[in-house]
């Protein structure tokens, strides 16, 4: 009998060992994931911020004029790249 139940707690233990691993891998893998999303994320911010310069060094300029239909569409096309640079870092 004890030597049954021997067998059984070390088959259990192998399997649980087993399913521990596997587990751990796939929680890696996914960290590798996450990090590769988070560096693509602060890339894309890097490159609004940039674009918002950009676009605030034209309107300094004055290269465009409020009250006519570029200067609507450049001023829309300013807010919405503005709207994009949220900070919830």
């Amino acid at each position: 009998m004890m030597e049954i139940l021997g067998y059984f707690f070390i088959c259990t233990t192998a399997i649980l060992g087993y399913a521990v691993y596997n587990l751990m891998k796939k929680v890696e893998h996914l960290e590798d994931i996450i990090e590769e999303q988070d560096l693509e994320y602060f890339r894309q911010k890097a490159d609004i911020r940039e674009t918002i310069k950009a676009m605030r060094a034209i309107d300094l300029r004055e290269a465009f004029e409020k009250d006519d239909e570029v200067g609507n569409i450049f001023q829309g096309l300013k807010n919405i790249v503005e709207g994009l640079d949220v900070d919830n870092d």
